[in-house]
């Protein structure tokens, strides 16, 4: 049975077994990506210009990123063999699903930044893409 999650989640798995991803450091990757980042407390608030849309970054751990993986991945996807171990994820949310759509590029950059960080499995709940960094 497939996991349904809202329709405004970005998220990347990963193995980070010292949790050594800390929130200052999805932070100083975010900023050294060119994005504007507001708070040094999770979620942290993601901009890429001062007129584009927010977004809300934060890192979750335990054995639950692992499940979430399973649980959108399936039995049948060619990334499933990624997952096991997966220990933490980063979540990227956002509040107006069209308007983060329509102006892309803010979603590209935090998405890259994340993804280059963490070497993580992305997936998008509004579309089921996923994507390993090797994509």
């Amino acid at each position: 049975m497939a996991l349904i999650l809202p329709p405004n989640w970005c998220l990347f798995f990963f193995r980070d077994p010292r949790e050594e991803f800390t929130t200052a450091r999805l932070k100083e990757c975010l900023q050294a990506d060119g994005l504007s980042v507001s708070g040094d407390e999770e979620p942290l608030r993601v901009r890429w210009k001062e007129e584009g849309p927010e977004l809300f970054v934060s890192i979750h751990r335990g054995r639950v990123a692992e499940s979430i993986a399973r649980g959108v991945v399936g039995k049948r996807r060619k990334h499933r063999t990624l997952i096991p171990g997966c220990d933490a994820q980063v979540k990227i949310t956002f509040h107006d699903h069209e308007e983060v759509l329509d102006e892309i590029n803010t979603l590209i950059q935090v998405q890259g930044a994340v993804q280059a960080a963490t070497k993580g499995l992305g997936y998008n709940s509004w579309n089921q893409a996923m994507w390993s960094p090797d994509d």
